[in-house]
């Protein structure tokens, strides 16, 4: 079996030979190393080493313990997506919050609170008084006396200036 490797005891200091690490890749980016790597108990035949007064390589996945690194958890990411929501959600209010522009397809006109041509030929005994009165006002339509033209402005000769 080719490489060996030697571990030594307090200092924790690790040499790897052919071994290498089979089960060490991170799960999340989010991790930094803390230390140096420690042994480890890591379960039952996932590691490289087997526990005994010393340490000897016995190859990959036929021991107990590895050789891992301890991890440091880095919240950058947490903090990061955090202010991204927190951002989504700020201009999610405003917009909803902001006034929205009115576009019709009609125009915008006032409607006449009456229909002077509905009716008229009937105009004095079915129409209200009310009727009557917007219609002759406005169209000139319902008048119960025919309104006089109103005479043109009269002008007055100038006056002449004393001699």
């Amino acid at each position: 079996v080719g490489g060996g490797g030697v571990v030594g005891g307090g200092a924790g200091g690790a040499a790897g030979g052919a071994g290498g690490t089979c089960c060490s890749a991170a799960a999340c980016g989010c991790e930094t190393v803390a230390g140096p790597p420690v042994l480890s108990y890591v379960g039952g035949g996932c590691g490289d080493y087997i526990q005994e007064t010393t340490y000897k390589y016995v190859g990959c996945g036929v021991g107990d313990f590895e050789v891992i690194s301890q991890r440091k958890k880095n919240f950058t990411c947490l903090y990061v997506s955090g202010g991204v929501g927190v951002l989504v959600l700020v201009i999610l209010v405003v917009l909803l919050l902001l006034p929205q522009s009115t576009s019709t397809t009609t125009p915008l006109t006032t409607a006449a609170p009456y229909d002077c041509n509905v009716g008229f030929e009937n105009w004095q005994d079915g129409w209200s008084i009310a009727k009557k009165q917007w219609c002759c006002d406005q169209q000139g339509k319902g008048c119960t006396t025919t309104p006089a033209p109103t005479p043109p402005p009269t002008t007055q000769p100038p006056t002449m200036p004393p001699t």
